[in-house]
């Protein structure tokens, strides 16, 4: 068993998604107590990799939008489709020992020797909690992994024995992308992983409406999906924590029309799973109030004139000089049931347990460029070619 300390991760808010009837599903880790950081990874038998790998993606809609790409786990490779998460660091797939009814349809690993010849299991059981209260638990394996064109041994891979209904019936699984502090099972997220064996220390998103334009660059990043060379920015700290655990700019703010929409500079941290942009309630409501003609659906929700759709971007600077604008069509989530001219705004409040931090969805990556150099610990965001 795990010391509890790291056993606090996936969050999993259940938003209702207003105009449709559907649910969204927006997974965010927990941020973990105090762990040690970037010790030595102990490699058995590291590869000497080549420096850059490229992962397509495809684009599954709905309510709840997700980006998936193919994984490869053990020798003989099993395959899975999985998204690749900014605000995790596990990489979670169903084990063959999983029964349950959210199990069954979902392709399972099979670690056993006599389908795996490089799995190494460990000791150790990996829990997972989600805020309505379930809760997975599964084994800590370490396997060959094949992600974005490149290929690391011992990977850590946590095999689930269980999953909780909240999230069993999810399209994809996932491989979370993020620092080692927010892993439950104290691990090196893939790129991290692939960076010790000979990588490079970066890696590039693209997320597209369009078909044929998402993709993941291990090892580097996209020049051709970037408009211009991106702006970089500090990676910053969650409060009382000396160790990097999200990805996430400490000082942001949402914009009007290129001005901020708010007083105060927050903590923006990168989702790349959650569909919109949650703030606490109190920075919501605050950010909706120099929006013209906005009115407060719910404690949650706010709806605007869709006539006269705001001008929404983002900033990530005290002075809010670099703004990078949210398309109109991603903003709008829709509108209200039986009035087609209020249009619902995809700036959320609800409180995650972040503090004051915003969380910041694929509202924002559909239109820029993402980049994480996690050596130099610093942020790149460019405009996105051809979203």
């Amino acid at each position: 068993m795990l010391p509890s300390r790291f056993a606090l991760v996936a969050a999993t808010v259940l938003l209702r998604f207003l105009s449709s009837g559907e649910t969204m599903v927006c997974r965010l880790p927990m941020n973990a107590a105090v762990v040690r950081q970037n010790q030595a990874l102990a490699i058995g038998h590291a590869t000497t990799l080549t420096k850059r790998g490229q992962e397509p993606l495809t684009y599954y809609g709905g309510a709840a939008p997700l980006w998936y790409g193919t994984v490869q786990i053990g020798t003989p490779p099993q395959s899975f489709r999985l998204f690749f998460d900014t605000s995790s660091s596990d990489l979670l797939i169903p084990s063959y020992k999983c029964n349950s009814l959210t199990c069954r349809g979902k392709k399972r690993l099979d670690y056993r020797a006599s389908a795996d010849a490089t799995a190494k299991t460990t000791n150790k059981t990996v829990y997972t909690y989600f805020v309505d209260g379930s809760q997975a638990t599964g084994t800590l394996l370490q396997d060959t992994v094949t992600a974005a064109g490149l290929t690391v041994t011992q990977q850590d891979v946590v095999a689930l024995d269980s999953l909780p209904s909240a999230i069993g019936g999810r399209i994809t699984d996932g491989m979370g992308l993020a620092f080692r502090a927010l892993s439950a099972a104290y691990s090196y997220s893939f790129p991290f992983t692939a960076y010790h064996q000979g990588a490079q220390p970066i890696f590039g998103l693209s997320l597209s409406r369009l078909p044929g334009r998402s993709e993941l660059v291990v090892g580097g990043w996209n020049r051709a999906r970037a408009v211009g060379s991106p702006d970089y920015y500090a990676v910053g700290y969650s409060p009382n924590s000396q160790f990097l655990d999200y990805i996430q700019t400490p000082q942001g703010v949402p914009t009007l029309g290129g001005q901020p929409a708010l007083y105060d500079r927050v903590p923006m941290i990168f989702d790349s799973t959650t569909p919109t942009i949650i703030a606490p309630p109190a920075y919501a409501a605050e950010f909706w109030s120099y929006v013209p003609n906005a009115q407060a659906i719910n404690s949650t929700y706010w709806s605007y004139d869709c006539a006269s759709p705001p001008a929404v971007g983002l900033a990530f600077t005290r002075a809010a000089s670099k703004v990078y604008p949210i398309a109109a069509q991603d903003f709008n989530l829709g509108t209200l049931p039986g009035n087609s001219s209020r249009c619902i705004g995809a700036l959320l409040g609800q409180n995650l347990g972040v503090g004051n931090a915003f969380i910041v969805g694929d509202v924002f990556f559909k239109s820029s460029y993402f980049i994480l150099d996690f050596k130099q610990n610093r942020i790149g965001v460019a405009p996105q070619r051809g979203f």
